[in-house]
């Protein structure tokens, strides 16, 4: 047998290196197979989804009236620009309601479906007055938390009604805000204070650090599940089912409300990137990683289905299409959404429609309109809220009762056959299918596991 020379003993390592690699690039795949985020079932791009996401209905904030506002002026910042203005808009009036709902009637989609806001509400006010008989304690604070907007400096005839026309006309869909917005145990410490008497006086509320403290994050198990099981139990006994998406004040929540809302049957939360978590503030090198890290972890767990907004309209009573944040840069964001293989999800606020200038109102309107007509004339858009987006990201398909239709969509690329809300199943084509609601009062035949 012959001695190897130095050039086999070459191979030999060469070949034994090359081993090692492909040894090691198959437990890197796998490595990344049980680490990576679970993909979407479907390319939401690819069918040109938009989501308009709008925050703070419901609110009672932050002035009552002209007068109120002129009157606390200063409890308001004038800078940034954006935060003065923000101080004199209101809780929404029935005029205003109406008014977005019937340009949102105006616009339909490539399958004939009306535009929708998703309307994040809130769904409590602190009983400052004292004059709603339905108001109700909450965990022994020395004030009731009564229903926004039905007596008092807020009252608002004709808002109740017009926001249930506008569900029942399908161009507005209520998920859930929170309970007051405001943080209540702060509130607490701070009654007497002379911010809180004096805000008192005119109808509203306000106390030192009123515009900056979030309504959850406390760390406070107990406090965070009574106001979320709170907030679901009243949303419930408003809109007649529960809240299926969220999207915290201040956007600042915690891995117990993620929690308390899931166990409340709330599948999706809005706006994950933007989350401030007191316990985890994100500040330095470290603590970005760490909050990385933990939002990756959310995503991989699968428990909850998170949606990004990845656009933004919010023109603060320009009606410059070109200005920042108007209708020209949320048309650039929603495309690039699209061509990412995303569904665009809009940011609007409550401000843009409801403000004591009604020029204000009638500028955020008109960016709105904007955006819509070009989508429908330049582009393929279908108006969709955060549920069946959730169900389509999850299994290719969705089910939804909004207004009079029923709203099957199967983006598989499939047949499918889906079992229909009250018996019976359809065979289902690659598309977008109307149904009627055959009467069905309810807007949610979904269980809570259902599109998880």
């Amino acid at each position: 047998m012959r001695e190897r020379s130095s050039s086999d003993e070459g191979k030999v390592q060469a070949m034994r290196r090359g081993l090692k690699g492909v040894v090691a690039a198959y437990l890197l795949l796998a490595v990344v197979r049980v680490l990576a985020v679970p993909s979407p079932a479907v390319d939401p791009g690819r069918w040109h989804l938009l989501v308009i996401e709008s925050d703070d209905w419901g609110l009672e904030a932050w002035f009552p009236t002209v007068e109120a506002a002129n009157e606390l002026a200063d409890l308001v910042p004038s800078r940034p620009a954006w935060l003065k203005l923000y101080g004199r808009s209101s809780l929404e009036s029935a005029a205003e309601v109406e008014s977005l709902s019937v340009l949102l009637a105006r616009h339909h989609d490539r399958d004939g479906l009306p535009a929708v806001v998703q309307a994040n509400h809130i769904v409590a006010a602190v009983d400052l007055e004292g004059c709603d008989p339905q108001g109700r304690p909450f965990d022994a604070l020395p004030f009731k938390l009564r229903r926004p907007g039905v007596c008092g400096a807020y009252e608002r005839p004709g808002r109740v009604e017009a926001i249930d026309r506008a569900r029942r006309m399908g161009v507005w869909r209520a998920e859930l805000h929170g309970l007051t917005h405001f943080d209540l145990a702060a509130l607490e410490d701070a009654w007497g204070d002379s911010m809180q008497v004096r805000a008192a006086r005119v109808g509203t509320v306000a106390f030192p650090g009123w515009l900056t403290r979030g309504e959850l994050g406390s760390g406070d198990r107990l406090w965070e599940n009574e106001l979320v099981f709170t907030a679901v139990q009243r949303f419930i006994e408003r809109f007649g089912r529960p809240p299926r998406s969220v999207i915290a004040p201040d956007y600042t929540w915690n891995a117990m409300d993620e929690d308390a809302w899931r166990r409340s049957g709330v599948g999706v939360v809005q706006g994950k990137r933007e989350q401030l978590d007191p316990a985890h503030p994100g500040r330095g090198v470290t603590g970005r990683v760490r909050k990385a890290l933990r939002r990756w972890w959310d995503r991989r767990r699968g428990t909850m289905c998170y949606l990004e907004r990845n656009a933004r309209l919010e023109p603060y009573g320009s009606d410059d299409p070109q200005c920042p944040q108007g209708a020209v840069h949320a048309l650039e964001e929603i495309r690039r959404a699209w061509s990412r293989g995303e569904a665009a999800i809009l940011e609007m606020h409550r401000v843009q429609f409801s403000h004591f200038d009604p020029e204000v109102a009638r500028a955020g309107r008109a960016q709105l309109d904007e955006v819509l007509t070009r989508l429908e004339k330049e582009d393929t858009v279908r108006y969709c809220v955060d549920i069946e987006l959730a169900q389509l990201m999850r299994r290719g398909w969705s089910v939804l009762k909004r207004g009079p239709w029923l709203i099957v969509r199967n983006y598989t690329g499939h047949v499918v056959v889906i079992d229909l809300p009250g018996g019976g199943s359809r065979v289902v084509d690659t598309g977008t299918h109307i149904l009627e609601a055959q009467g069905r009062r309810s807007e949610d035949f979904l269980s809570p596991q259902s599109y998880r």
